[in-house]
């Protein structure tokens, strides 16, 4: 029995070591400002499916430094976690919390995957009461 058990175990550890997870490339494409949010597309340049796509939104700034704003989709039961090549997923700041405010305003946009790796890029904006405008 136990002779069983390690060779069972030998060849899960073989199926587990021979699995190689190929990579792919995650690119920012747009930024976009709008009414009450900031909106974002990520499109998937590489040649195989992003695997456990995880895009995060940080706005911060504004008179006194009163806006923080962080939204972070890894899947949830109106997306889905997997990205295929050439296609694009958008996101919106707005499922973090309404954007409201005045003043100067830093963006931070992040996206990554299990295959590929993180990708950031940051953007100075300005907000008018709900109207946030891209620099």
């Amino acid at each position: 029995m136990g002779i069983i058990i390690a060779l069972l175990l030998l060849i899960s550890i073989s199926i587990a070591i021979g699995k190689t997870t190929t990579q792919t490339e995650l690119e920012i494409n747009d930024i976009r400002g709008g009414i009450f949010s900031v909106e974002v597309d990520i499109i998937n340049v590489g040649e195989v499916t992003a695997e456990d796509v995880s895009i995060s939104i940080f706005i911060q700034g504004g008179i006194f430094n009163k806006i923080h704003i962080f939204h972070e989709c890894s899947g949830c039961t109106n997306c889905s976690t997997t990205l295929d090549p050439g296609l694009t997923k958008t996101e919106k700041s707005r499922e973090g919390g309404i954007l409201v405010g005045f003043g100067n305003v830093e963006i931070i946009v992040n996206a990554g995957a299990n295959n590929a790796e993180l990708v950031t890029e940051t953007l100075q904006g300005y907000v008018i009461g709900p109207l946030v405008i891209i620099q």
